[in-house]
């Protein structure tokens, strides 16, 4: 069970995440749950041929956005983001993991070895956010930062454990009452700082930061057995022109397989002069490609 939030702008991207999802998960049956913000019956057809297509299934949950009414938004947050903190409470009873996943992802292997994580007591698992290293932050959420601070782009959740917390209360509640600067998961960290378990960052490679730590064998090409899995674009996203990732071709590898496969984004002759040039450098020895466009 795996799930995302997105409004209408966002259809495209969350096709590309599910297509990356059943390419790399062909031996699982995988069911997408969308919580949806004004999304088209054409919006959710495109979402449906996809399932269909790879014999996965779908179900879509139009949310109410009234119950967030007053929580802080932005271009970068819209109010869609709360979405998944109503996630476990919409779900049936019977399940008891869901994996949610922000649709700027791109998933590159399978996922049993996630789903086989054995959670304890713990409500959720999460990757450590970039975020971390700052003691300004535990300041502000009020904890003390051997805990870290956790990204929720990527959470693997304990279904019955955050309904017996009453978790989808209490997030709601710390944001109607607290400051935050990324509403949604600051207030996941200040409830749960002690309630979680932190997984290797394979589980959610954050693209911008750990950029600069590129191992082509290892990472582009996967050719060793340990690689990120969830290659998550938060800065830049993999559609701009003005994005400098490496897994950016991968991306559009994936976008192929879509009825997007046309939208490219446009690109002057100077950055694909760049590009070729880095990717002649590569393939002779002469220098790695490291941090180059990719169209």
């Amino acid at each position: 069970h795996i799930a995302c939030n997105i409004d209408s702008k966002y259809t495209r991207f969350c096709g590309v995440l599910m297509v990356s999802l059943f390419e790399n998960n062909r031996d699982e049956h995988l069911k997408m749950h969308i919580l949806c913000y004004h999304l088209t019956d054409e919006n959710k057809e495109d979402l449906q041929e996809i399932a269909t297509r790879y014999n996965n299934d779908i179900q879509f949950y139009d949310i109410d956005e009234t119950i967030f009414k007053g929580f802080p938004i932005s271009d970068q947050w819209p109010i869609v983001i709360y979405f998944r903190l109503m996630l476990p409470e919409l779900l049936d009873k019977n399940i008891i993991k869901v994996l949610y996943l922000d649709c700027d992802i791109l998933c590159r292997g399978n996922l049993n070895e996630l789903f086989s994580t054995k959670m304890g007591d713990n409500a959720i698992c999460a990757t450590e956010d970039i975020l971390s290293r700052f003691p300004a932050l535990y300041n502000r959420l009020g904890y003390h930062p051997s805990y870290n601070y956790f990204n929720s782009g990527v959470l693997l959740i304990n279904v019955a454990k955050w309904k017996e917390l009453e978790l989808t209360k209490k997030c709601i509640n710390y944001i109607g009452s607290n400051k935050v600067r990324h509403p949604d998961q600051d207030a996941l960290n200040a409830i749960l700082f002690d309630k979680k378990m932190i997984l290797d960052s394979r589980w959610n490679y954050i693209s911008n930061y750990h950029t600069r730590y590129i191992s082509k064998e290892e990472d582009l090409f996967k050719t060793k057995t340990y690689f990120p899995i969830f290659i998550h674009f938060t800065g830049t996203k993999p559609w701009s022109n003005l994005c400098d990732s490496p897994f950016k071709r991968e991306w559009f590898s994936y976008q192929n397989k879509t009825k997007w496969k046309d939208m490219i984004p446009s690109h002057s002759i100077k950055q694909i002069i760049v590009y070729r040039t880095a990717l002649l450098l590569d393939a002779i020895g002469i220098r790695r490609y490291n941090k180059q466009k990719l169209f």
